[in-house]
Order: C-alpha cells, then sequence, then structure tokens
C-alpha cells in the first residue's frame, strides 16, 4: 500500500481521533483507538444486533484512486472544510445520492440513473429547513411543553420515511436545544455530568448526554438502505457537532464507552407499508430473492416491540360521591355548616333515584368509551360511585377521573332537563394505588359486590364476610390531602337507599369492562410521527422503483387498514397518512408536510374524512401557490403542498371533527394568511360524499355554508328532476367512430362549450363529426343524444375567471368524454335553461371556486353546487323563474347574433348588450338566494382564494 498523502500524515484522524495515516490500521485495531468511536463495525460485540461488515476489509481498492479521491477531500484542492459544515447541509448533499442508482451494463461499465420515482418527478426536492423547524416545534415541541427531562426521555418520535434524515435531525437538535436551556434554567451547576461550559456564556451538552437523548427519542425506517445509512451518519454526525479530539477523549476516559453509539435498533430499513402479514397464504417461492429484497416486509410489532406494546399501567381504587352525600344526618337537620370557616349548606345532597343510577351509569360508560378509560370494575350506588382504573400515572389517573366527572354530569343535567351547571359530584375524590395482587383481588370483590353492602335486604354478617380486609389492605396508601368527608369519621348519609335491579345496571357496566391483563398494559406506540413522505402514484409496473408497486397496489387493495386512503389514482402518501396514525399513540401529535390534493381531491376522500375523525386540533397551512418557483415551498417542483399537525383522537365525534386552515399566498409562515374553521357536518352540506375542503377566508366559508344551510336551497345532484353525467363518447375507445366528416351527427367537445355559445374558432384541435350509422349498427346505442341537454367543459384553468362553463345543446348532438352533460329525467316544471342561467352566474364562479383543487370541472363537484329551488305553488317564485328563462333565452339569442355580426359598431353594441343581461342575470340569482348586499360584495369579489379573513 502506498503511504498516505503528506497532507493526512499530519492531520487528526477524524475516525479514531489520532494520527494515524490510513483506514486499515484503525478498522484492524480498534482495541488501541477507542472501538472506532462505533463509527465502523467488523466485529461481534456485545448488545448489537446488526451483523458486523464483513465485506469492507476484503475490500481490495487501487491506493491511485484512493489517494485522489482523499486528496480531493482536504484543502487546497477542496473549497469545502467538511468539519464546519452542519448535518443538515450535508444531508441536503446525501439526499441527491439517494436518488440515484449504479447500474452495470452489458459492457460491465457503471453507469449512474436517476431512479424511476425520482426521474418521473423531475428531481429529488429536499425539505427546507424551515418547514422541518415547523413541524417539529408544533408535534415535539408541544409534547414537551411543561415536562422534565425524566418525562421527555419516554417521549418516541418516528419518521415512517427518513430518508437522509432531515427530519429526525430537525426532531434531535430541537430535544438537543430544549435539554440544554432546561439544564441552564434549574442551574448548570446541578448538572455537571450532562453540560460543559465552553465560553462565559455558551454551554454545551456532554457527548454522554447527546448519546442517550438520540437512543432514546430518535426513531426512523426507510426501504432504502442507502438512505437508513444516510439518516444514521447524520445522526452521528450531529452527535459529534461542536466536539474535538480533546472533548472526546475526555468523556470517553470519563464513561468508558465509545463516542458514537449503535442506531441499529433505531433507525432500520424495511417498507413501512407492507406488514409480515403479506406473507401469510403465500408461499414464499412465488417470489424471488430481488422480489423478497424489494418487498422488504417490516413488522413494526417486532421491531420495535418494546414502542408498540407500550407501558406498564398501575391499578387504582378510585371512589368519588354525590354532591353533598358526605355529612353527617346532625349537621344537615341542623343546617349547619361543614367545619369551622365554612357557609352552611346551599343545597341538599343529591341522592340517585334507581332510574337516576341506570342514568349515570350510561353517562360514565360513555365518558369512558370516548376517553379510552381503562375499567377493570366499577359499580354505581345511591349516592357514589366506586372504580377500578388502571392508569400510568397518578396525573393520567387524575385527568381520566376529570373526564369522567365531566361529562356524565353534564349529560345527566342534559337528560334531566336541569340547567347546566348544577353540581353533581363532589368536587375532589379518592384516589389509592394498588400495589400487590392481594389487595388488587381485595378491592375487585369490594366494588364489585358494593350494591349487597347498601341493600336495605343485605344480611349485614354475609356483606362483611370477606369485605373487612379492604381497610387493612389500603388504609396505608391512603393520601390524606385528597381525602373527603367519609375519612374524617363520617358515615355516608345514605346507608340503606334504593338500588336499582341488577338486571338493568349490569349489561351497562359490563359494557365498558376490560380484562386486568389488557387495562395493566399501556396503549403502544409513537408520540410524534412526522415527516415528508413520498408522493408516488402507484403504478402497475414500475421496474427499478425503490416501492414495489405491482405488489403494493394488490396488498394496499385487500389489508383492511388501508381501506381509508383508497381511491381514485393511488399516492403512496395517503398511505403513510393512514398508517403513521395507526403507529400513534392517542392524543400524541402527528405533523406531515404533503400535497394540497389531500384536501379537496376526489381520490383523497377517505383519508380525507379519516383524518378529520381520527385527531383534534387539527391544522392545515395551505401553500397554493405552485406557478412561481420563488413562492413555492418546493423550489423545482410544480406542487401546491399543505403542512397538516393535529393531535390523534381516536373517538372523534363527527359533528365535533373540524380543521382549521391558514392559507398563504407564498412560501413563508411569515406573509399575511387567510384563516377559517371549517367543521365536519358543515362540508356534508356541500358534497357528504366527499367533503372537500375549501381554501377561503372565513366570511367567504361562512356565506358558502350560509347559503347550503336555507331550506329552499338543495344540492343539485339531490333533485331528481336533473340527471348530470359525462360526455359519453370516449374519444380514446371509440377513436374508430369519430371523423373528419361534416355530413356524420354531430359531436360535442368540451372546448367548443362556452359561456351561452358554440366557439367557431376552436383555441386546440379541431372540430370533429360522429359516424352515428356505424356506431348503432354495431349493436350500440346513445339515448342521450337524442335530448335537449346543457353541455359544460370539464376543464377550465384553475385560474381562470369563469370555470363553469355552460351552454344549451339541441338535439341530436353526441357528447365526447371531454364535456359534461345536464338534462331533465322527465317533464317537470322547470325549464332546463332556468339551471343554465345559475351555472353561468356569478354566484355559481364564486361558489365552484371555494372547492376546487385542480383543472377538472367534475360531475360531483357540479352535483354539489346549491340550486335554488322554486315553489310552483308561489306565483313570486314562478315569476322569477319564467324571468330567469326569458333572460337566458335572450342571452343565447344575443351570442348568437354576436357570432354573425360583421359590422364593429355592431358587435361593440351587442357586447354591451350582453353585459347588461348577464349583470341582470346576476342580480336576479342574488335575490333567488336571499342575499344581502355585504354579502353580494363578498361574492363580486372575485377569486375568493386571494381574499382576506
Amino acid at each position: 500500500m502506498l503511504p498516505a498523502p503528506p497532507v493526512l500524515a499530519q492531520s487528526i484522524c477524524v475516525i479514531c481521533g489520532d494520527n494515524c495515516v490510513a483506514f486499515t490500521r484503525c478498522d484492524l485495531h480498534p482495541q488501541l483507538h477507542g472501538n472506532n468511536f462505533g463509527l465502523f463495525h467488523f466485529k461481534d460485540e456485545k448488545g448489537r444486533d446488526e451483523p458486523p461488515d464483513d465485506l469492507t476489509l476484503g475490500l481490495e481498492i487501487d491506493d491511485d484512486k484512493l489517494k485522489s479521491i482523499l486528496n480531493d477531500l482536504y484543502y487546497p484542492d477542496s473549497p469545502y472544510e467538511f468539519s464546519v459544515l452542519p448535518a443538515d447541509i450535508l444531508g441536503q448533499v446525501y439526499e441527491q445520492f439517494l436518488g440515484k442508482v449504479i447500474r452495470l451494463t452489458k459492457a460491465h461499465h457503471a453507469k449512474i440513473e436517476e431512479k424511476p420515482e425520482v426521474r418521473k418527478a423531475g428531481g429529488v426536492y429536499y425539505t427546507p429547513t424551515y418547514i422541518v423547524d415547523y413541524i417539529v416545534a408544533n408535534t415535539v415541541g408541544k409534547l414537551c411543553k411543561g415536562k422534565t427531562p425524566a418525562q421527555v426521555a419516554k417521549l418516541r418520535i418516528l419518521d415512517p420515511a427518513c430518508g437522509s434524515g432531515s427530519f429526525l435531525l430537525g426532531a434531535y437538535q430541537y430535544l438537543l436545544d430544549w435539554h440544554r436551556d432546561y439544564y441552564i434554567e434549574e442551574g448548570a451547576a446541578k448538572h455537571k455530568k450532562k453540560l460543559y461550559q465552553i465560553t462565559d456564556k455558551q454551554w454545551r451538552l456532554t457527548a454522554e448526554e447527546r448519546k442517550r437523548i438520540l437512543i432514546n427519542n430518535i426513531y426512523g425506517v426507510d426501504i432504502d438502505p442507502q438512505a437508513v445509512e444516510v439518516t444514521k451518519l447524520s445522526l452521528l454526525l450531529k452527535v459529534l457537532e461542536g466536539e474535538n479530539e480533546e472533548t472526546l477523549n475526555r468523556q470517553m476516559q470519563m464513561f468508558h464507552q465509545r463516542a458514537l453509539p449503535d442506531l441499529g435498533s433505531n433507525i432500520k430499513c424495511g417498507n413501512s407499508l407492507i406488514g409480515s402479514d403479506f406473507y401469510q397464504g403465500r408461499q414464499t417461492g412465488m417470489f424471488d430473492a430481488e422480489e423478497q429484497y424489494r418487498i422488504n416486509a417490516f413488522d413494526w410489532d417486532v421491531e420495535f416491540a418494546e414502542i408498540m406494546l407500550g407501558e406498564s399501567r398501575y391499578f387504582w381504587f378510585v371512589t368519588f360521591v354525590t354532591h353533598n352525600s358526605r355529612i353527617s344526618e346532625r349537621m344537615l337537620d341542623k343546617g349547619l355548616s361543614r367545619g369551622k370557616g365554612l357557609k352552611p349548606l346551599a343545597s341538599k345532597p343529591l341522592v340517585f333515584t334507581p332510574d337516576d343510577q341506570v342514568l349515570i351509569a350510561e353517562k360514565i360508560a360513555e365518558a369512558c368509551q370516548r376517553h379510552k378509560v381503562p375499567v377493570v370494575a366499577w359499580n354505581v350506588l345511591a349516592d357514589h360511585v366506586h372504580m377500578v382504573i388502571a392508569a400510568e400515572t397518578e396525573q393520567e389517573l387524575n385527568e381520566h377521573v376529570r373526564k369522567i366527572k365531566g361529562y356524565s354530569s353534564r349529560q345527566f343535567q342534559k337528560a334531566l332537563g336541569w340547567e347546566i351547571g348544577n353540581k353533581v359530584w363532589a368536587q375532589k375524590f379518592n384516589r389509592k394505588p394498588i400495589k400487590d395482587e392481594k389487595a388488587f383481588y381485595t378491592i375487585l370483590n369490594y366494588v364489585q359486590n358494593n350494591h349487597l353492602k347498601h341493600s336495605p335486604e343485605a344480611d349485614e354478617d354475609e356483606v362483611d364476610n370477606g369485605l373487612k380486609p379492604i381497610v387493612s389492605e389500603v388504609s396505608k396508601y391512603r393520601a390524606d390531602s385528597t381525602a373527603t368527608a367519609t375519612d374524617k369519621g363520617f358515615k355516608p348519609l345514605v346507608s340503606k337507599a334504593p338500588l336499582v335491579s341488577r338486571e338493568r345496571i349490569e349489561p351497562i357496566l359490563n359494557s365498558i369492562i376490560v380484562s386486568a391483563e389488557e387495562a395493566s398494559q399501556g396503549a403502544g406506540g409513537f408520540d410524534a410521527v412526522i415527516g415528508n413522505p413520498p408522493y408516488d402514484v402507484l403504478e402497475k409496473e414500475r421496474k427499478g422503483s425503490d416501492q414495489p408497486h405491482q405488489i403494493l397496489r394488490e396488498y394496499v387493495r385487500i389489508n383492511p387498514e388501508y381501506e381509508l386512503a383508497l381511491g381514485g389514482k393511488l399516492n403512496l402518501y395517503r398511505f403513510f397518512i393512514v398508517r403513521s396514525l395507526n403507529l400513534l399513540k392517542d392524543k400524541k401529535r402527528f405533523g406531515m408536510i404533503i400535497p394540497l390534493s389531500l384536501l379537496a381531491d376526489i381520490s383523497c376522500a377517505k383519508c380525507r374524512k379519516h383524518l378529520m375523525t381520527s385527531s383534534n386540533n387539527l391544522l392545515a397551512d395551505c401553500f397554493p401557490q405552485k406557478d412561481d418557483p420563488k413562492r413555492r415551498v418546493f423550489r423545482n417542483a410544480k406542487l401546491s403542498t399543505a403542512v397538516i399537525t393535529c393531535s390523534k383522537y381516536t373517538k372523534q365525534i363527527e359533528k365535533k371533527a373540524k380543521i382549521r386552515m391558514r392559507v398563504f399566498p407564498g412560501r413563508s409562515f411569515e406573509e399575511t394568511f387567510q384563516q377559517s374553521e371549517i367543521k365536519l357536518i358543515d362540508l356534508k352540506l356541500l358534497d357528504p360524499n366527499n367533503i372537500p375542503i375549501p381554501l377561503v377566508a372565513r366570511k367567504d366559508w361562512e356565506l358558502c355554508r350560509k347559503i347550503h344551510s336555507k331550506k329552499e336551497v338543495r344540492r343539485l345532484g339531490d333533485e331528481p328532476c336533473f340527471d348530470i353525467r359525462r360526455g359519453e363518447i370516449n374519444q380514446t375507445i371509440y377513436r374508430k367512430y369519430i371523423s373528419s366528416d361534416t355530413s356524420m351527427a354531430r359531436l360535442l367537445k368540451g372546448v367548443e362549450v362556452g359561456q351561452y355559445l358554440i366557439h367557431i374558432k376552436l383555441s386546440q384541435g379541431e372540430r370533429e363529426w360522429f359516424n352515428e350509422k356505424k356506431y348503432l349498427a354495431d349493436g350500440k346505442s346513445n339515448i342521450y343524444s337524442l335530448k335537449r341537454r346543457l353541455a359544460t367543459q370539464r376543464i377550465t384553468g384553475v385560474d381562470e375567471r369563469l370555470r363553469i362553463v355552460a351552454t344549451l345543446i339541441e338535439p341530436t348532438t353526441h357528447f365526447a368524454d371531454s364535456t359534461n352533460s345536464i338534462s331533465l329525467t322527465s317533464k317537470v316544471n322547470y325549464d332546463i335553461q332556468y339551471l343554465l342561467g345559475l351555472l353561468n352566474s356569478n354566484l355559481f364562479q364564486w361558489r365552484f371556486k371555494i372547492t376546487s383543487s385542480n383543472n377538472n370541472v367534475g360531475t360531483n363537484e357540479l352535483a354539489s353546487m346549491p340550486f335554488a329551488t322554486i315553489d310552483f305553488n308561489d306565483p313570486e317564485d314562478i315569476k322569477r323563474h319564467d324571468r330567469m328563462v326569458e333572460l337566458v333565452e335572450r342571452m343565447l339569442e344575443l351570442n348568437k347574433q354576436l357570432a354573425d355580426a360583421k359590422v364593429p359598431d355592431t358587435a361593440q353594441r351587442l357586447k354591451r348588450q350582453i353585459a347588461a343581461t348577464d349583470t341582470e342575470i346576476d342580480n336576479l340569482v342574488y335575490e333567488l338566494y336571499g342575499l344581502t348586499d355585504e354579502e353580494i360584495k363578498i361574492i363580486r369579489r372575485g377569486d375568493s382564494r386571494r381574499g382576506s379573513s
């Protein structure tokens, strides 16, 4: 081997921290060099699951090649000083590397090519740092708020498609800064093992503390093994950031550990979307080695068993009583106070009748189901409730009881018609941890049979048997600070009250009880899932792709978990959303940047609804700009995006599901934005099946909701007299019937359709005709061509002023699939020209833009338009209908005359008449919908996307 270049001979090795001159020395003698600081793995090591690298040491590489490469990395040949480059900058460099593969040609030449998905997308796009920081602050940041380092140590943060690790680096940096600031604020002197001072005002976490945080908190998965290694390297560089030979050696001597941790248990290679169940019912031999390598099924429950299983819960014996029920009868009779300095009782004790006991039990059960409270046993009596509840901490227990008491109190009062605000429960409650098995079963028996103790018919000797041990087993766990009046020697006011029959109440009690084994195991999952998932469309055949497209297409269609992500073209990001929510603990944080299409595209309807009904505090920060490269989030990708953050909330009720929208004109969070808050139930007014979420200001949304809420307004698709469908002639399938022969039947294309007119000159393509005779001779039919129909374009530019462009078409005409058609289903009172006036109105243009997210004008979007019905028993309504028809007929005629006009002066006069008639139609529409002057101004404002809140 040649000696290393002189410049290296005098340099400190970045691997072992010594003056070694070649990698060989460091690799082969780890015992001399701190075990490589953990960067390399060439032999079996205790506690390390990954197999050692047995390939690299056997490689022989020409010294001239290595010499050239190494020299290029150092000054003066290299313009970069790699020792001071931040880890996230190196990550951006590596991200480009991940987009390429090396392929050997038949001539055995190495050729570097872009991966298919990268080539299709136009390149690799690294998530901007400010987006990463924002998502991390709204996920990890919110989880850290108010916690101690011991509590933060339990947080598990995941990026399920980590790429080069930009989001994990961002989360790690946030945690490093958070811990440093916490220790400094508490007193740096208290944390000498975790902090060291570099200047008078600057402190750094020790490498050992940085390692601890990384291993405890950061997790990632990627299907690309190169990405996994890049993420590991980026995180390891972050561990060493700011360190030097002296600081590392000092810390290694102090802790006697390698400087770099093993990340094999944190960052893993696998297919986040395909689980081990993929092979159930299949023979492994069906797939060759290359296919199995690409499938790379990943079992989350096995790979992250400790996280997915969850932490153990403790059992607590809880008692809470009704208002004023724990006082002495003597005090009540005399109206005395409950103690020195306290006011006399303001209300009598609350005692539940048997019917009340059933009602309050139902409400407690609802609260436990809503908030997923693990209940092992419980009982409801006339003036108190006993429960055995599982919780990880006393704080979690207090939260459980607070929600149980709060919800049941409100619902009980509401059901009885009380004024909300009356007291049902006493403020305090008893809590006792159950610390051994004997006490657990004693208390369980006590709770389950507690009604016998209070039954008027009960034999007291029989009741006492087996129940007395509770005193000795539980009293030592008594918390005096939370004791109720019972603990002060007062007996219950109601000792022998009427009790509900067990036949009535036991089904309610049993409905929420879970086994002790199930309750003791805490909910598994991650505390935060963050990232930028791939936006790749699953295609039937995609060779050379990281994702095995055809196999994944089949898998997601049969896996029940992914039912909520299906629809239209299958895009990977939707499946990552569904999988990520399933990997999250309840009430924990989700944050991702995804395509804006999630909010309104019909293909995303299921995923959109699932996100709204599985979350709380759902916020969508939207960046619709995609035309100006300088003002879009991904400069090199023509893509509108949204940053979604929320807390997972499994039991969200539909009527409470909502989303808060903030729409930014460019790429910055610092720009003025418009905002609105939208409820799921209101979205269903517009389109109950697809629930598109509009990007509008608050005033626009409130007006839209008001219009759809009017009793005389129906969705056009719900009006049975109209048939809305796409043009019936597919121009690809039926190409053999389409001709340039003008003697054939009329074929209408979308490009020909204008407002109240047919374009003579086409902006693109050519006018064509349809061979109806051959079509019919081949056994096909088209009854729609014989109808008088309205036609609309199916494609109009998303930024164009006119999105709905419609006109009247007389039979016989065949509609190409670039049009939509609307016809009357039977003889009805409506004239179809009444609807034509609505479609072309300013109000409909405004309303369409509210929920449109792309250039398409789909039949589902037309069906969701608000149709103003006519009461044909009301003379005034009939006048409005007939007036609309009259104005539309005038518009059709004026546009015909304009098309035939030869003299400029005549054309100008006709244009003025058309504009005046159009205004009349708009004013009539405003009257039909009962709009105020202020509401009309909102509609006339133009494109509501550019409005302000």
